[in-house]
């Protein structure tokens, strides 16, 4: 037997404009010059997405590490267009207050831990570009269970405290 797969991908769409809401860091005519989708270009999803992680990391890296970006693309199907809008919530700048280490078990030290996290010092507003960097050096180092089935793996967490205020940009 033979399966034939028939398929129809339609028109291709074109990006009409690109723009970005709720910024108030930043003026969008900063961010979109880097950003990998140009009106009249062709409407990929990949570029959409890396533009949001893009927009993730510019904030990341000054301290809005709960900071949200959602793009939300407006089809116009009788041109064969859409619109993307980048709905950025900021949220507030962060500090590192205290940076805690829970080890079940004896064996392995504070330093060792600390090590993959060199970059995040108590004091120091967090850069979540270097916080997702060290969440992934730690978790591929070969110190530590990094199968799920196997139980916990090592986890970052960050949490405002109770007394912690957020710094104003």
């Amino acid at each position: 037997m033979d399966v034939a797969f028939v398929i129809y991908e339609g028109q291709r769409y074109s990006v009409a404009s690109v723009s970005i809401a709720g910024t108030e860091r930043y003026n969008a005519d900063e961010l979109l010059p880097s950003m990998k989708l140009k009106s009249n270009e062709p409407f990929l999803l990949n570029n959409k997405l890396q533009d949001e992680r893009f927009i993730l990391d510019v904030y990341g890296a000054q301290g809005h590490i709960f900071c949200e970006v959602e793009g939300e693309v407006i089809y116009q199907p009788d041109k064969h267009m859409v619109d993307v809008v980048y709905k950025v919530k900021e949220g507030d700048v962060y500090r590192a207050s205290d940076v805690r280490v829970h080890i079940d078990g004896d064996f392995t030290r504070r330093h060792v831990v600390l090590q993959p996290l060199r970059n995040l010092r108590p004091g120091e507003i967090i850069d979540k570009r270097e916080l997702d960097a060290g969440r992934r050096r730690l978790i591929y180092s070969t110190i530590f269970n990094t199968d799920p089935s196997r139980g916990e793996t090592p986890r970052i967490e960050v949490s405002p405290t109770d007394s912690e205020q957020p710094l104003t940009p």
